[in-house]
């Protein structure tokens, strides 16, 4: 989160992409769609306030 959130405050980000490599490998119950909420529930008010 922390590179992520330095990235974001370069102000040079203009789109963030997450891409789930290998869904058939997600065998804990959509683990992946979780973890890619929780990134965005934590960016987004970096992204709003430009850090």
């Amino acid at each position: 989160m922390a590179i992520i959130k330095e990235i974001i405050a370069s102000n040079k980000v203009v789109c963030l992409e997450a891409v789930e490599l290998y869904p058939l490998l997600d065998t804990k119950g959509n683990k992946m769609a979780e973890t890619g909420f929780e990134i965005l529930e934590e960016i987004t008010p970096c992204i709003e306030d430009a850090c």
